[in-house]
């Protein structure tokens, strides 16, 4: 909604489309994440998303509907989804977004908060495609704003993969790199984190 919703950081987007390299942009579940697609899209940048499709059905008619209502283009995770990931970034014509925070079975893959890197869950999935791509990796997150629904949403410049040859070892890299970013930014931000009440950190 007009002036409930801002975006700082654009810029990093433009310079990063300005190298002619592919882009993926990755989110974090705080505030109303949500805005991350609406804001590169009405901001003149085609994007397409990895999402996690409901099991209800008429849940999921909805979030088609309303993502597709201001044109993002929606990838399920799946092997398919996989390869229409890699074609939309060897393309280079739309960017690609995917949240890299996520609880699945029990467990917290990112952030790591401290814990011993995994190459494991959409982190590790990033890495990958952004070496198989050349992509760079731009980290956003949207925060609310005091006490009224007022978000904003920022994007980071953007991280540079390392690519050695060594895939295990640049595939635990490149983890830390986003890693490094995004844990202080939920540590900082923990009461706006969607994942907060599901917290349960193993060694």
């Amino acid at each position: 909604q007009q002036g409930r919703s801002s975006a700082e950081g654009l810029e990093h987007v433009e310079a990063a489309k300005a190298t002619g390299r592919p882009i993926i942009v990755v989110g974090l579940h705080l505030g109303n994440w949500e805005l991350m697609g609406p804001v590169l899209v009405f901001s003149g940048h085609p994007t397409s998303a990895i999402y996690l499709k409901p099991d209800n059905p008429f849940e999921h008619r909805i979030v088609i509907k309303v993502r597709n209502r201001y044109g993002m283009g929606l990838v399920e995770p799946t092997s398919e989804g996989t390869r229409k990931a890699l074609r939309i970034l060897q393309k280079n014509q739309e960017i690609f977004g995917i949240y890299i925070d996520e609880f699945i079975r029990n467990r917290v893959h990112a952030p790591a908060f401290g814990r011993k890197l995994q190459a494991a869950g959409n982190i590790a999935y990033t890495a990958r495609l952004a070496q198989l791509t050349n992509a760079l990796v731009i980290p956003s997150y949207c925060l609310r704003i005091g006490d009224a629904a007022r978000f904003k949403v920022t994007f980071l410049p953007p991280l540079e993969m390392l690519d050695t040859g060594d895939r295990d070892s640049d595939m635990l890299e490149n983890i830390r790199r986003m890693d490094a970013v995004i844990d202080p930014i939920v540590k900082a931000n923990l009461d706006q984190w969607y994942y907060v009440l599901d917290l349960g950190l193993d060694e």
